[in-house]
């Protein structure tokens, strides 16, 4: 039961980064299953072995349930603005082109593709350097 409830909440997690964003139902659905199988099998083989190999203890399963649907819902936002300047729905690239949501960053769809990975590896490498911050002010009290 604990697998199919973390499923659910990673599908949300995955099809969320990008929700801001307008694309087809089909799409949405697919993030989501996508998410949830990853994150299924997250608990069920990578768990153990970033326990046996490295000692890391997810207990929590961060790693699982947001972190990895996390970067790949960054990744898809990215896929998804890039499609939009491809062709992808002339009505909806009409709505959200240069001269409308992204006329602050005076870009094209592929420059905010490119800005969405990067705000996603930015955010990966904050969450491990503050993560490992935290590590080691919790490792002064308990030891």
């Amino acid at each position: 039961m604990d697998d199919i409830l973390n499923a659910t909440l990673a599908g949300g997690v995955a099809a969320g980064s990008a929700s801001g964003l307008l694309y087809y139902p089909a799409f949405a659905l697919l993030i989501g299953v996508l998410a949830g199988i990853i994150s299924t099998c997250g608990f069920k083989y990578l768990t153990p072995i970033l326990e046996n190999k490295i000692g890391l203890y997810d207990t929590c399963g961060i790693n699982n349930l947001h972190g990895i649907p996390g970067i790949l819902g960054g990744l898809y936002s990215a896929i998804i603005v890039a499609f939009y300047g491809w062709g992808y729905d002339h009505d909806i690239a009409s709505q959200y082109g240069p001269s409308n949501i992204f006329q602050s960053v005076h870009g094209t769809f592929s420059h905010q593709a490119w800005l969405q990975v990067a705000g996603t590896f930015v955010s990966v490498g904050l969450g491990i350097v503050f993560g490992l911050i935290a590590g080691k002010i919790i490792g002064f009290f308990y030891k």
